[in-house]
């Protein structure tokens, strides 16, 4: 299940899945140290991790699952079945 900005941007405001925007924060903010470009104004002098607050903010990022296994049981079992 995909979540929308306008999704991330009401659990920002409402100060709910602090877990979730944390990460999502943390990712971009990876994603801008390693050169991609900004999706909004940054006036010329913000860290990449205000960048991505922001980003968040103006509802600019959505997240998307992965499509690997996220779990520990999920990895050990791909783990056996391919030994």
């Amino acid at each position: 299940m995909e979540i929308k900005g306008s999704d991330l941007v009401k659990k920002y405001k409402d100060h709910t899945d602090k877990y979730l925007l944390v990460n999502v924060i943390a990712k971009r903010t990876r994603a801008l140290v390693e050169g991609e470009m900004p999706v909004v104004d940054t006036n010329g002098h913000s860290r990449p991790s205000e960048i991505a607050e922001k980003e968040l903010v103006a509802g600019k990022l959505n997240v998307k699952p992965k499509k690997t296994p996220n779990k520990l049981i999920d990895i050990v079992n791909e783990v056996t079945n391919h030994t």
